[in-house]
């Protein structure tokens, strides 16, 4: 019999059993690079920038990292392995995490950093302005229920 394959339970028994490739870091390249957003866009920059030898401050609005990651059901992506994903990326000398702090000025950032990456998410829930778009719910509802 033909089932989905549930991809974020697999994720998450791959980090719980340590089955991710270890975090390699290239030799730093002295570079510094903001990155706005901390849910999974911006976790994912940052993974890939410190792995080439960037260091990274990661700005974030909310009180924690992980962004709508966060809104995944506890059954499909445990708290704890989200948890432990986002250490294993953001705990190392070469990432700074500045959290509760929402970016305004983007250009003051551009003359502190060598590079800017924006990686806001989608915090607006827009209508298609589609018949039969009056029933259609948005994915934050989704995940959230």
């Amino acid at each position: 019999m033909d089932a989905p394959i549930k991809v974020p339970c697999l994720q998450a028994r791959m980090i719980q059993l340590g089955g991710l490739p270890k975090l390699e870091l290239s030799e730093a390249n002295g570079k510094n690079v903001a990155v706005i957003g901390g849910g999974p866009a911006g976790i994912g920059a940052t993974y890939e920038l410190i792995s080439n030898g960037y260091n990274v401050t990661l700005y974030e609005k909310a009180d924690k990292l992980g962004g709508v990651a966060r809104l995944i059901p506890e059954y499909r992506l445990p708290k704890s392995v989200l948890d432990e994903e986002i250490a294993r990326i953001t705990q190392n000398d070469r990432v700074t995490i500045k959290l509760n702090t929402e970016i305004t000025d983007f250009a003051k950032l551009k003359d502190e950093y060598d590079d800017v990456i924006l990686a806001l998410g989608e915090p607006m829930e827009y209508k298609l302005n589609v018949p039969g778009d009056e029933v259609c719910i948005s994915y934050k509802e989704v995940l959230k229920n």
